[in-house]
């Protein structure tokens, strides 16, 4: 009996190791690409003409500001993230059941799905629509703290 208690924790040591071990490889935020001052259009150190407003109208999660090159970023890209996952999942899941994608992660390959197929979705309901359009410019900013 201990032995197969020995047995059951070592896999389950493995396991977790080597899922921890493939989302640190993966997981592709830039701690160069932070937020490094504020993103107000117009300024000679800001590129492009995002409506900040827009996301921080969403919820603390999102509020922007600027990496080091001007491009839009999350203050918060982590909680961003996590935030999106957790408030928009009828968007999420519109669009995945629609275009056939893997759930929306912090993995490159998850993510950059989700803006190649723009997140629009032509069935459910008008908020699930509305969701996965938010998804969408979501993932468009998100991009910019990531390597």
């Amino acid at each position: 009996m201990k032995k197969k208690a020995i047995v059951i924790i070592i896999a389950a040591v493995l396991v977790v190791s080597g899922i921890t071990v493939c989302y640190r490889i993966d997981f592709n935020l830039d701690p160069n690409l932070n937020y490094t001052h504020a993103y107000v259009v117009g300024n000679k150190n800001v590129k492009g003409k995002v409506d900040v407003k827009y996301f921080s109208d969403k919820g603390k999660a999102f509020d922007i500001g600027a990496n080091k090159n001007g491009y839009a970023v999350f203050k918060d890209p982590k909680g961003a993230m996590n935030k999106v996952i957790s408030d928009y999942g009828d968007g999420i899941k519109q669009v995945r059941e629609e275009k056939g994608l893997s759930a929306l992660s912090f993995f490159r390959k998850s993510y950059d799905k989700y803006k190649d197929y723009d997140a629009t979705v032509s069935s459910g309901t008008s908020a699930a629509k509305e969701q996965a359009a938010f998804v969408s410019s979501f993932v468009d900013i998100y991009e910019n703290s990531c390597k």
